[in-house]
Formats: structure tokens, C-alpha cells, sequence
């Protein structure tokens, strides 16, 4: 990371201006060539300037969002797009209502050539965003006109996603999986936190999420740190991003990103893709499982567990748990392939359901 900012972070590309904010850091700046191992060896976020200025669908200066739309238009395949809406006057911050127990917007399903009407037209009285749309199933050969951004090719598990809208503010949240996100109009502010600032995001209810994943809770233009108190030191620890379009940026697994995009329409392209073994299950199942299992047990057999966990799953100080015994007989806990993974999963849900 570079040097401290002062208490503003950059306003290109028409943010409004959050006075008053605490400090936040650079995101270190790379420029490609860069080789993907490289930057996924970085584990910290990566900005590649440029990376996909050459994709025919990226509006750079001047340019109109005509040609964007007029592109997505000729791809365009039959199904419903899934829209979150909300008024102006919500300032596009798509999340939870006052109490948490509800959203703060609608959701509406619409035809692709609707929503890129809606989103065409002069800024209305509504904020419309649709993320995490597969390009495969929504604009149909579309993929194929994009050379991946870095390397020779993509990793053989990335997908290509469509985010568009015209103002929204995503509260922070993380994805599981390595994310390279890619700006093809308008800006977008990026705002990222390690993991292990967690804790002072303060999170919305798992089981109640808009996408899935926890969120935070807090307003990041006007956090309450009378209710919120430890944000302060997030932001202490936040790196900014601001992406103009044919910019892309590398978010490692299970970093914060709070994603801002000005009141002009705004698209993205991101990529996707888990270096899992594909019979690995989501990590987020185990988190569930263990708020069943463990969270709520005496704070003595916690930190009891936690260190069997830290042998087994987490640091493994020791190397590899089982290596005392013969390679025939580690069971469960030595090399896991296909089969022993579709045995345990039958165990733990035959423990499950009785």
C-alpha cells in the first residue's frame, strides 16, 4: 500500500463529494502486463489500468453510452432480467430499511431491451441496478467478443457477469471467489477492507441478504458511529479504488468492497472463478454449519475446538495432520478426491437429518 490520503478520497468521475471522511489508504497501483498468477500471488487488491480499454463495448471520453447499449442490444437473449429499483431520493444506497428486518427497494423482472431503455433515458426519478447478470444466458456470444484481460486466457472456471445501473451504491460485502471487475462505462469507486476487518463492518442478518452474501449495515455517507463505533477503524484500514472505463480491478477472495457508481449510466463486466477443487463445497456452508454447531457453545469448548479446527482445517502449524499415519488409513482427514468427498457429504447428511 502507498501513502496515507488526506481526508477525502478522489472525486473523478462525479461522486459526490463525502467531507469529513476517515483517512483511507491507496490501493497499490499495477500496471499490466501482469501475469494472473502473479497478480492472484499479490493476495491484496490489484488495479490494471487500461487492462480492457481495447473491448469494442468500453464508452471511453466523449463517446456516447449509444454504442454500449446499441452492443448489449444486438446480444440480447429472451429472459427476464432482475432489477432492484428504488427512488432518487433513496440516494441509490440498495440495502436494508431502518430496522434491518426488510429491503429498502423493489424488485422488478423486465425484458433486457426494457431495462436498457429505462437506463438510456435522462436520469429519472429511480435508481435502477441489475447485477450478476451471466453473459452467457443474457447476451449470447457476447463472452466471445472479450479477450480476457490479463494473460492468454481465462482461468477454465471464470464466468463473465453484466452489472449495470444508473447511480447505485452497494454496501460492502465479499465474494468467495477471485473477482476481476471490469469498468466498460461511468466510473466506479471501489472501497476494500481486508477480511479480518469483519468486525468493524457491522453485518446485516445472514439468513437475509439481497445476493447471498453478508453485507454491511452501515450508511457509508453518513455513518452513525455512535451505533457503529468500530467503522472508524475500517475506514482507518480502507484502500480506494476509482475506475474509469477499460480499467479493471483484482479483488482477492473474502475482501470487503463497498462498490459506488455515479448518477450517469454505469456498466461492468466481472469475471468470476474458484480455484477449489470442483468437489469442494461453499467454506459459507461450514460457517452455518458452525453457528449450529459450535458459536453457541461455553467460551471454554470454543477456544477448545478453535484449536482442532487450527490442526485440521485453518493454520495446519504442523504440516499435514495425518502424516504419522500409513497413507491407506488417514481417512477423512488425509487426500480428499471425488469419491471420499461424496462419501462425507453422505455422512454429514445422514448426521444432519437424524
Amino acid at each position: 500500500m502507498t501513502s496515507k490520503m488526506a481526508t477525502r478520497i478522489d472525486l473523478s468521475g462525479g461522486f459526490t463529494e463525502l467531507a469529513g471522511w476517515p483517512e483511507v489508504t491507496d490501493v497499490e497501483v499495477k500496471r499490466a502486463p501482469w501475469s494472473l498468477d502473479r497478480i492472484v500471488d499479490q493476495a491484496e487488491p490489484v488495479i490494471l489500468r487500461g487492462a480492457a480499454a481495447h473491448w469494442d463495448l468500453v464508452v471511453h471520453e466523449g463517446q456516447s453510452t449509444a454504442q454500449l447499449t446499441a452492443r448489449l442490444r444486438a446480444h440480447a437473449g429472451e429472459r427476464l432480467a432482475r432489477c432492484f429499483v428504488m427512488t432518487a431520493d433513496g440516494g441509490g444506497r440498495f440495502g436494508y430499511a431502518d430496522e434491518f428486518d426488510r429491503f429498502n427497494y423493489q424488485v422488478r423482472s423486465e425484458p433486457v431491451d426494457a431495462l436498457l431503455d429505462r437506463l438510456s433515458a435522462a436520469p429519472s426519478d429511480e435508481v435502477v441496478y441489475a447485477g450478476s447478470l451471466p453473459l452467457d444466458e443474457f447476451f449470447p456470444g457476447l463472452e466471445a467478443r472479450l479477450r480476457f484481460p490479463v494473460g492468454d486466457s481465462a482461468p477454465a472456471s471464470a464466468n463473465a457477469f453484466l452489472w449495470i445501473g444508473n447511480g447505485s451504491r452497494i454496501a460492502a460485502h465479499f465474494d468467495a471467489t477471485h473477482n476481476l471487475a471490469c469498468v466498460i462505462a461511468g466510473h466506479r469507486r471501489f472501497l476494500l477492507f481486508p477480511p479480518e476487518q469483519v468486525g468493524n463492518l457491522y453485518l446485516g442478518p445472514l439468513d437475509r441478504t439481497p445476493a447471498g452474501q453478508p453485507m454491511s449495515v452501515v450508511d457509508f455517507h453518513n455513518p452513525d458511529l455512535g451505533r457503529f463505533p468500530r467503522f472508524s477503524s475500517a475506514m482507518a484500514a480502507a484502500s480506494v479504488a476509482v475506475l474509469a472505463p477499460g480499467d479493471a480491478l483484482y479483488i482477492p477472495p473474502l475482501w470487503w468492497h463497498h462498490v459506488e457508481a455515479p448518477r450517469s449510466l454505469g456498466a461492468m463486466v466481472n469475471y468470476w472463478w474458484d480455484d477449489a477443487a470442483p468437489w469442494s463445497d461453499a467454506p459459507m456452508n461450514a460457517l452455518l454449519h458452525g453457528l449450529l454447531a459450535i458459536a453457541h457453545r461455553p467460551a471454554a469448548e470454543r477456544t477448545a475446538w478453535s484449536a482442532l479446527f487450527d490442526h485440521f482445517v485453518f493454520t495446519r502449524a504442523g504440516g499435514d495432520p495425518m502424516a504419522h499415519l500409513p497413507v491407506s488409513v488417514r481417512g477423512i482427514a488425509g487426500q480428499m478426491d471425488a469419491l471420499s468427498a461424496r462419501q462425507l457429504r453422505a455422512r454429514l447428511l445422514f448426521a444432519l437429518n437424524t
